[in-house]
């Protein structure tokens, strides 16, 4: 199944179902920070390196995720009336 975001004021929700980790599903609650942004960015690189991608693919996939993240990330706080990079 693909990767899907729910979007809460103040957080990031992902879920993900990957049948080759047996149909096991993660889920991270992440702030809309930029160390957040880089957190999901590595955890996805951890979960496409125990799924079994070869290496290039874990680094496309961490790299697609990280955009998403900053995607969301810069959304959300620009909702709020914040900088991305932490300003007001």
């Amino acid at each position: 199944m693909r990767p899907y975001i729910i979007r809460q004021p103040g957080n990031v929700q992902t879920h993900t179902v990957n049948s080759r980790l047996n149909n096991k599903r993660v889920s991270y609650s992440l702030s809309s920070t930029l160390e957040s942004v880089n957190t999901a960015e590595q955890k996805a690189f951890e979960v496409a390196e125990k799924a079994g991608f070869a290496e290039d693919e874990q680094y496309h996939i961490s790299m697609a995720v990280r955009e998403a993240a900053e995607c969301c990330t810069a959304r959300q706080r620009l909702r709020s009336g914040q900088d991305f990079y932490g300003g007001v």
